[in-house]
């Protein structure tokens, strides 16, 4: 199984990636500014494996007990086109909202399922 695993949630930025029975890891001070970092690090870790995000199984990361955890997507939009994305984002977060939602979509098996899945969810919020 090939697994990237990611913590910023201390002053410390730490990724892991396992590939087969390999691991290759990489750990730097980073405060505040992990953000500066992280995509950079997760390639480099990629390069040294030889491998791409598409050859990953899962992305692991901590999340502490009892605590939200928050997702963030960020999108490349051209501005003509900013409105219906930002109805799209907007038509997702709703529908991450409700616990019902979150747990169909961690049900799915498959790209596929979860394209389909998303796209019963976001029915009502994205016209």
């Amino acid at each position: 199984m090939n697994l990237l695993a990611l913590d910023t949630s201390t002053d410390f930025l730490s990724l892991a990636l396992q590939v087969g029975d390999k691991t290759f890891t990489h750990t730097q001070q980073a405060g505040t500014s992990a953000s500066e970092f992280i995509l950079p690090q997760i390639q480099a870790l990629l390069d040294e494996a030889k491998v791409s995000l598409k050859d990953l199984d899962g992305i692991a990361f901590g999340a502490p007990k009892k605590h939200l955890t928050r997702i963030f997507f960020f999108i490349v939009i051209p501005l003509a086109a900013s409105a219906f994305y930002l109805q799209l984002i907007t038509g997702l977060m709703e529908s991450f909202r409700e616990a019902p939602a979150r747990e169909k979509l961690l049900e799915c098996k498959t790209p596929e399922k979860m394209w389909q899945v998303l796209n019963q969810l976001t029915k009502k919020s994205i016209a």
